[in-house]
């Protein structure tokens, strides 16, 4: 049945949805609540709740299959619905490092899904990310027969590959540098999915997912921010048979915890795998909530908490908060030491810019151990900042901190550094780094490195990381 909002909702501005699941003691789905159960407040101010749509896996009828729209994600349109009562679920084929025995792999299992698993209420898209690009290869179906052809192609060059500008991506590299071109398609598929109200289940297929060493995860926090705002779990599902427990610490895997959904790392029954996160997503309440036009709230990060009134002993409410991170205020509304120094020492750390840092090995320097420490902004942090209408020469504000167990500060250093003027003079894909290499004199012992970052952006980045002195490198 269709679910006509526009009914329902007298004025849009700033329309807000978040899906919460409601389970009783015996974990059971909770079926008859409506809007006046539920209070929704944002960043602990009360919200206007607006629509109380109960998404019903369960019941759906057989019928003809849906055939897919165009090669695009069809959104929805305004005051209604596209896909009431239909669990979504994404097929999304990372294939730019994928050897040709684990594409046939994860195709395998689709279609082995497809075919055999693939509930009536499903609905399947497909999107793949290779050399050239993301590119969309089927809208949302329940059609077996066209879901099957799809999946059979999946290493068809001919298929289309939209622009990364035409996707809303918030960066684009033109081709993408290897470090980012995941980030900047994953981005690209949440712009495109948030189009959509309902809950969306994307299944990440790729190989030795990992992170590399030294990042603070920004562009990945970036992407669970998003994808928990527009009602997105990522579940990676790693194709390799040779990863092992050591993956589950990699950005994707915490992509996995951050948005609600499963990490599969072991390569092993990819089926499986997929039937999981089917099984994982249920019926829920889709909570549509307005904020005023003039509260500017439309893209920053926000906390979403869900009351239930009338809720009996034992039921559980479940749902992702809307953000991440908690709201971090504009630099500009602050002189930059007090921005650097929150920013250093506060426990709820923003990482708002991409950000690396290396401790290296420590060597006796006057009955001391000098300690070199290397903090790196890569060249597609510089790219948004070109972007953002900057121009080189521009400064970075580096504040660096070493704090012992306890919590003391121990070392401190505080330093500017200027892009050169010609840092745009190369093609943005080809930005180089921009490094600051400093050293510090401690004693053996144990401590956290806490490195603070700000830009003409001016959200300030930040990466922290434990270390030890060992008193051998006296020697």
């Amino acid at each position: 049945m269709a679910v006509n909002l526009a009914a329902q909702i007298s004025h849009f501005s700033d329309l807000r949805a978040i899906a919460v699941t409601v389970q009783d003691a015996a974990g059971q789905p909770v079926t008859d609540l409506s809007l006046k159960n539920f209070a929704v407040t944002e960043d602990g101010k009360p919200q206007r709740v607006v629509v109380c749509a109960y998404q019903d896996f369960t019941q759906f009828p057989p019928g003809p299959p849906t055939a897919p729209a165009a090669v695009t994600l069809q959104p929805e349109r305004p005051g209604s619905l596209l896909y009431n009562d239909r669990r979504l679920l994404v097929f999304y084929f990372d294939s730019t490092d994928m050897p040709a025995a684990e594409r046939a792999s994860a195709q395998a299992a689709a279609l082995e899904f497809v075919e055999t698993r693939m509930a009536p209420q499903d609905l399947v898209a497909v999107l793949a990310l290779r050399g050239e690009g993301l590119a969309i290869l089927s809208d949302f179906t329940d059609d077996r027969t066209a879901l099957a052809a799809v999946l059979q192609h999946l290493s068809d060059d001919t298929l289309p590959v939209p622009p990364c500008e035409s996707t809303g991506a918030a960066f684009c590299f033109e081709p993408p540098p290897p470090e980012t071109a995941r980030f900047q398609a994953l981005d690209s598929a949440m712009r495109m999915l948030a189009a959509l109200s309902e809950r969306k289940a994307l299944v990440y297929f790729s190989s030795g997912i990992g992170r590399r060493q030294g990042s603070n995860g920004a562009f990945p926090m970036a992407i669970a921010a998003d994808a928990m705002r527009y009602r997105i779990s990522i579940n990676p599902i790693e194709t390799s048979r040779t990863a092992g427990a050591d993956d589950a610490s990699g950005d994707f895997p915490g992509l996995a915890r951050d948005t609600g959904g499963i990490a599969a790392l072991d390569g092993a029954d990819l089926t499986g795998a997929i039937a999981r996160v089917e099984e994982a997503n249920v019926s829920y309440y889709l909570l549509l909530y307005w904020v005023p036009s003039d509260a500017t709230l439309g893209n920053r990060a926000y906390n979403a908490d869900v009351s239930l009134a009338g809720a009996r002993p034992g039921w559980n409410l479940s749902y992702r908060r809307g953000a991440l991170y908690t709201p971090w205020r504009d630099g500009r509304e602050r002189d930059t030491e007090t921005v650097l120094n929150a920013a250093l020492y506060t426990n709820d750390p923003p990482i708002r810019q991409d950000l690396y840092a290396t401790v290296g090995p420590a060597r006796p320097v006057e009955g001391l151990l000098s300690v070199p420490v290397n903090v790196e902004v890569p060249g597609p942090s510089l790219a948004l900042l070109h972007y953002a209408g900057n121009t080189a020469p521009f400064p970075f504000q580096v504040a660096i901190a070493v704090t012992d167990r306890d919590g003391k500060t121990v070392a401190y250093q505080r330093d500017t550094v200027t892009a050169p003027a010609d840092t745009f003079s190369v093609p943005i894909p080809r930005l180089p780094s921009i490094e600051y290499r400093t050293s510090f004199r401690l004693d053996p012992g144990d401590y956290q490195l806490r490195v603070a970052i700000l830009t003409p952006i001016p959200f300030p980045g930040t990466y922290r990381a434990s270390f030890s002195v060992e008193a051998a490198s006296h020697r």
